[in-house]
């Protein structure tokens, strides 16, 4: 899947190219776009050594994930205008591709603006009890502007009056513990709640040993197909189902666990949480896509709609866009969030 991307990936770099230069009759300009096209895979490879002294690295991987939104809407813009061209061909293509240039730039800095301010979403479920959890899922400590986006978090979490925070997986990613493990445990030291974690693929891919390590020492419980209880909770945390020896749900609910929360980063099993009497199952993993029209490509492979509660059964069901992204440091077509999930005494 990966080798497919890539080949899309430099095919986007040589639309661009090509239309670049038909924009500015600048051979250099399509030279170097053609260049730009191959930071992104170079990146990839770095991002195995990106280490907290080597700046070079460090900026080569900046500029190759912020590459990404460019090539892939520029691309996908200019295929537009030729084919439009085919038909009509009074349409200037040098006027066309310089307005799609501006227009994909101003397009990018506003995915960048809102991937880095993620919101507060409130959302009331009717219950038998009354609780307020926070839920915050793909952070994603280890990419592009970590430190601003861990304090904008920080701050949402901190301005409910939740009574715990579930953490829902890929909080760290692979540079976490190279880069930013103080940062992370000062930011966790600010949230004066109880804290409790699930793991996600990201946690799994960058070491799962050593990032659970670091979460437990930001004071953070984490639930390895395990429950927990909170007050009139039962909080069930599973292992991302990356990890192919995790337990079934029935085996880790305890025989007296009452409002089961059911917590498992990849929403593909949503209806075994129904199946076995939960009142609320939370994921994330998505992003939605991050990037529209990308959204379409985890809806038709999970089957389920980000960002909406929805109901199964006798259980409500929301899987979040995410507090942070992956990669390109963009988000288009949805809002990243920190939930507060009010359970709220139905009215008798």
């Amino acid at each position: 899947m990966f080798f497919l991307f890539i080949i899309l990936y430099v095919f986007a770099g040589y639309i661009s190219a090509k239309c670049i230069y038909i924009a500015t009759k600048q051979m250099w300009l399509g030279v170097a776009t053609v260049l730009l096209s191959t930071t992104f895979p170079i990146a990839r490879r770095l991002m195995h050594f990106w280490t907290p002294s080597n700046w070079f690295l460090n900026i080569w991987c900046y500029i190759g994930y912020i590459s990404i939104g460019f090539f892939m809407y520029f691309s996908m813009y200019c295929l537009c205008v030729l084919a439009v061209w085919l038909f009509w061909k009074k349409l200037n293509l040098q006027k066309a591709f310089l307005f799609g240039i501006a227009g994909v730039v101003i397009l990018l800095c506003y995915g960048y603006f809102n991937a880095m301010n993620p919101r507060l979403k409130v959302i009331e479920i009717p219950s038998d009890i009354e609780a307020k959890i926070c839920f915050v899922s793909d952070i994603h400590v280890g990419s592009i502007g970590t430190v601003k986006l861990l304090n904008r978090v920080t701050n949402l979490i901190n301005s409910t009056d939740a009574d715990f925070v579930i953490f829902g997986g890929d909080t760290l990613d692979l540079n976490a513990l190279l880069k930013y493990k103080d940062e992370f445990l000062q930011s966790m030291e600010r949230i004066r709640k109880p804290k409790l974690a699930v793991i996600g693929n990201h946690e799994i891919y960058a070491g799962s040993s050593e990032n659970i390590e670091l979460m437990r020492q930001a004071g953070i419980h984490v639930l390895l197909d395990e429950a927990q209880n909170v007050g009139d909770l039962t909080i069930v945390g599973r292992i991302d189902s990356t990890y192919n020896q995790r337990k079934a749900l029935k085996e880790i609910i305890p025989a007296d666990g009452h409002n089961i929360v059911v917590v498992d980063h990849t929403p593909i099993a949503v209806s075994e949480s129904a199946k076995n009497h939960a009142i609320l199952h939370l994921s994330g993993h998505t992003h939605d896509g991050q990037m529209f029209p990308m959204n379409y490509v985890p809806r038709f492979k999970y089957n389920i709609e980000t960002g909406v509660l929805r109901k199964l059964r006798n259980m409500y069901c929301y899987v979040t866009f995410g507090a942070g992204f992956w990669g390109a440091p963009y988000r288009i077509g949805n809002h990243p969030e920190v939930v507060l999930i009010h359970l709220k005494p139905r009215v008798k």
